[in-house]
């Protein structure tokens, strides 16, 4: 051409700088550089060697993208969730794909139901998905087939798969193996196809019914497309009373997916924030029947119980709770404070070290290992670890009381006093912390209770 596209470089460079960075915010942008490949093979140079051709250093510096993407993955050493591809369930999780691919499809016809959580089931073995993965099969030959005989659809069936590969397939995420919002980037080829192929249907009719065709064509494109506007619309509407609550937003989850441990867990967890106890422990217990060693939902039962004032129902769950990685320091106080209330002291106290020492500075363990310790009437080992909460909160009263409380059983009469008129200072006209002192003071001095 007689004069260069003006900034025809920068956009270049602009491209490969925007694939550096989709390649750091999102592992689903690996597919990216191919992607662009096969549209200039399709939209534009007519060919791959041509597209090579005129833009090779374009497709260096997109593919050059692809060793920070490794480099980052790697520096991450996986997402949460995340297995490798060798793992032993990746191959359940790849049969569990052609289902999810075949639902996606299925929703992109008519979004219902929609799910918020499908939960970490995954299919066990070929006849359980016998016609999805058959599905997935033609539909991967046809984009294959059309991109070699018809490259227009071709494209975009190829950009459909190539998307979704990445968490569909590469790099299995087994504590979401089905997730819907993973079609929001491979919806935009359908959609696209979809709209060229409206477009070439309506065509064909203007081409034969000339001249009224047009207008014709108009009206019904509208009427459709106002109709189909109006049901969606009224679909989302319906859609989003689903989100008005958590409650709410689970019983949707549990309405499609009723063996859905995990929406058992967050459902149980809503009823227990709203405050109906009952229904909250039948969820928690509905979950561990599906799935008896599922952590959460022992600790959030135990959790439960305890607060409800059921302190021995609630050690066996606590106990299960530390068999997982979860809330690990949560669940040693929660057991260490439901044991103490079950008289079980001497246990307790292993309880509260053990949250100690992973967090030195939580208060509660520190109030508890103290309360625990002067319990069974090691004072001079409960005080420090009393005076050590008291550092952490000095306004707490029940905190300065008992150690107070643990001065003077210790002969600490003075320091002991020192406490408890602190604790007046805080919560002026205490009865517990007024008795205590006038105890003390009945004392002689230098003399703790006998």
């Amino acid at each position: 051409p007689r004069y260069r596209p003006l900034f025809a470089g920068g956009w270049k460079t602009g491209a490969v700088a925007c694939c550096f960075c989709g390649m750091a915010t999102k592992e689903v942008m690996v597919s990216a550089p191919i992607v662009v490949l096969l549209y200039d093979r399709t939209f534009i140079a007519g060919s791959f060697r041509a597209a090579w051709q005129r833009r090779r250093s374009l497709y260096f510096g997109l593919a050059a993208s692809w060793v920070l993407l490794a480099v980052l993955v790697a520096g991450t050493h996986g997402r949460g969730g995340s297995a490798p591809v060798g793992s032993g369930d990746s191959a359940r999780y790849l049969l569990t794909q052609a289902a999810a691919i075949a639902r996606y499809l299925r929703l992109v016809v008519w979004p219902h139901p929609l799910v918020f959580d499908y939960g970490r089931t995954l299919v066990s073995h070929l006849g359980e998905i016998a016609p999805q993965v058959l599905l997935v099969l033609v539909l991967a030959g046809a984009t294959g087939w059309a991109l070699c005989r018809r490259p227009v659809p071709g494209f975009f069936g190829a950009a459909f798969f190539l998307i979704l590969a990445p968490s569909s397939s590469i790099v299995p995420i087994l504590t979401e193996p089905v997730a819907e919002h993973r079609m929001y980037l491979p919806l935009a080829a359908l959609v696209a196809l979809a709209l060229l192929a409206l477009h070439a249907g309506l065509e064909r009719v203007r081409r034969r019914r000339a001249p009224y065709a047009s207008s014709e064509s108009a009206i019904i494109t509208l009427a459709v497309a106002g109709g189909l506007s109006l049901a969606l619309g009224l679909a989302t509407a319906r859609r989003n009373q689903d989100y008005h609550t958590a409650i709410a937003l689970w019983q949707s989850v549990l309405a499609a997916c009723p063996d859905n441990v995990r929406a058992r867990n967050d459902l149980g967890s809503a009823l227990a924030a709203d405050g109906s106890a009952p229904a909250a422990t039948r969820e928690f217990n509905e979950a561990l029947r599906l799935q008896p060693d599922y952590v959460p939902a022992h600790y959030n039962l135990g959790m439960l119980l305890l607060d409800s004032g059921y302190p021995r129902d609630a050690v066996p769950h606590l106990e299960r709770a530390l068999a997982g990685p979860l809330h690990v320091a949560e669940a040693h106080l929660a057991l260490g404070d439901a044991l103490a209330q079950s008289d079980r002291m001497a246990e307790s106290l292993e309880q509260y070290r053990a949250v100690v020492r992973l967090e030195p500075d939580n208060l509660k363990a520190n109030f508890g290992l103290g309360n625990a310790l002067a319990a069974q009437g090691r004072y001079a080992e409960a005080i420090p670890v009393l005076r050590q909460a008291v550092a952490l909160d000095p306004n707490q009263v029940v905190i300065r009381n008992n150690l107070g409380n643990a001065l003077l059983f210790a002969g600490q009469r003075e320091a002991a006093i020192t406490e408890y008129r602190e604790a007046l200072n805080l919560s002026p006209g205490n009865a517990d912390v007024e008795k205590n002192l006038d105890q003390a003071l009945a004392l002689p001095p230098s003399r703790g209770r006998p």
